[in-house]
């Protein structure tokens, strides 16, 4: 049983749900993590744009030259093989490129994602802990409120118990007195 029951201090308080406010904090995670896939993958794109422009380009025109160059008896085969050569070049540096790149964004997203995963405990507890303060208020306010509560019913008590005994008192005192003991005696 909860203290708040026990002690019959509940006020409505909902019970503390540490699945939701963990859950809640796995969700926000999850939505930044989408949010972070979409922004490596645009820096993939911007990567192979940027390679593709540059690199790319420079290769390309060094290629055409040497095809240009090509004159003579087998010109059409040795040009294909130069354009293949070109072509396996190019995917090699791309792929060597790429690589290198993805393995720089992947350390640094997983890097992200493990501070990212490190902060959800640490945002749940201050929440929680929010929660649980304005709780141990509320606890607070209603004992000092069943307090004082407590205490007028004391007095109530005490003063009709004062109240008793002085009426007692002075039905005992005449019984001190002979006289006045045979009459009380006599008027029961």
């Amino acid at each position: 049983m909860a203290v708040e029951q026990e002690i019959h201090l509940d006020g409505g308080l909902e019970p503390l749900s540490l699945t939701d406010d963990f859950g809640d904090g796995c969700d926000r995670f999850i939505g930044e993590v989408g949010q972070l896939v979409s922004a490596q993958r645009d820096e993939i794109v911007r990567h192979l744009e940027s390679f593709v422009s540059d690199e790319v380009s420079e290769s390309l025109e060094q290629a055409r030259t040497r095809v240009v160059r090509i004159l003579g008896g087998g010109t059409t085969w040795r040009q294909s093989g130069e354009v293949q050569s070109f072509y396996k070049q190019l995917k090699e540096s791309l792929r060597a490129s790429l690589e290198a790149h993805l393995r720089g964004q992947i350390e640094r997203f997983a890097q992200i994602l493990l501070n990212r995963a490190d902060s959800i405990y640490p945002e749940v507890k201050q929440e929680l802990g929010l929660i649980i303060e304005d709780r141990l208020h509320a606890i607070e306010s209603g004992l000092a409120e069943l307090n004082d509560q407590q205490k007028a019913t004391l007095v109530e008590t005490l003063q009709k118990t004062m109240k008793f005994c002085n009426k007692t008192r002075r039905k005992i005192r005449p019984l001190r007195d002979p006289e006045s003991a045979e009459q009380a005696i006599a008027a029961l």
